[in-house]
């Protein structure tokens, strides 16, 4: 079982709100000389759960140490050390250490400490968290215990994973295998022994039986049962298709290349730059070869009407042109 808290839950010391009790260090790594008081006189039996510590100034202290203790001043009795990592540098560090299992303390009880750190003469203001022995209660799970029992015994003649298994796998009394839906006797009542593995029976089609190469004979030659039948109302089936209406014959290899070849193509010429198609570069070629005029360093290619302008360029020389440029 474990536990879990009632009435008022935790509270600390000294009471909240408040800051912690003030405690400075002795020298570096020593604690401070008398033990400072955090409380008193105990109003009730408690437990100590955590302890917050705050460093009341810059610290460049790499650790902390909090020493607890019980008693009269003067009779102290340490009740625990606990270490705290402070962050280097920091205007003010506050840390936290939960305390597991907790420190029962008595009613009426004097708590005190004292603090060490690296640097000496460091001031922190400590702060107890505390719950009242009576608020923690049993939670009411019950956890159950196993008592074991050490009953090992010396065993002689003990079979092997592989004799079990080849007891299992060569038992042939169908006896042996009479649990319900057992995968033991599925497999026996699906196996005839000695001849293999065979289906006896299933649901939701027509059992067949036979071996399929016999059946089928080599290329397919035992599909005999299929019947002139079918392939007749199979071949009628696809000439239907093809008589119909709006069902036309493509046309062949000779009619497209004589349809590409006979067919006038559309004028067409490519814009300055651009990537021209197949047309436009015959009809580019056709007007360069037959409807050109050439006037100074310009020459001008008409389109098949002989009149409209398609295209001009500009020559390099005007009687001794070596190169052109496309100008329009």
């Amino acid at each position: 079982m474990s536990n879990k808290t009632a009435g008022t839950g935790h509270f600390l010391i000294p009471t909240a709100p408040a800051a912690g009790t003030s405690c400075t260090s002795g020298a570096a790594n020593v604690f401070t000389t008398a033990y400072v008081q955090l409380i008193a006189s105990t109003a009730a039996a408690l437990y100590i759960t955590g302890i917050y510590v705050e460093a009341a100034a810059v610290s460049a202290a790499t650790y902390k140490v909090l020493q607890l203790a019980t008693g009269a001043a003067a009779s102290e009795t340490i009740i625990g050390q606990y270490l705290f990592a402070p962050e280097t540098g920091s205007a003010t560090t506050l840390t936290y250490r939960p305390i597991y299992p907790f420190i029962p303390v008595a009613t009426t009880t004097r708590i005190s400490c004292k603090t060490a750190d690296s640097v000496g003469a460091q001031a922190n203001l400590i702060t107890l968290e505390c719950i009242a022995q009576s608020n923690v209660v049993n939670d009411g799970i019950t956890v159950g215990t196993v008592n074991l029992v050490n009953t090992a015994t010396t065993v002689t003649n003990q079979l092997t994973a592989a004799a079990v298994a080849a007891g299992v796998w060569r038992d042939t009394v169908a006896a042996d295998f009479t649990q319900a839906s057992s995968v033991g006797i599925s497999v026996m009542n699906g196996v005839a022994l000695g001849i293999g593995l065979k289906i006896n029976s299933y649901t939701g089609d027509t059992p067949q039986s036979g071996d399929n190469f016999a059946r089928l004979g080599a290329a397919g030659a035992g599909l005999t049962a299929l019947g002139d039948t079918r392939i007749a109302n199979l071949d009628a089936v696809v000439s239907s298709r093809l008589a119909a209406v709006s069902y036309s014959i493509p046309p062949s290899a000779a009619a497209i290349t004589t349809a590409v070849l006979t067919t006038p193509m559309t004028e067409s010429y490519a814009i300055m730059h651009a990537a021209p198609t197949l047309a436009q570069i015959h009809f580019e070629k056709r007007a360069l070869l037959a409807e050109k005029a050439v006037a100074g360093t310009v020459l001008t290619v008409n389109k098949i009407d002989g009149t409209t302008v398609a295209e001009t360029f500009t020559l390099n020389d005007a009687t001794a042109p070596t190169a052109i440029t496309r100008a329009t």
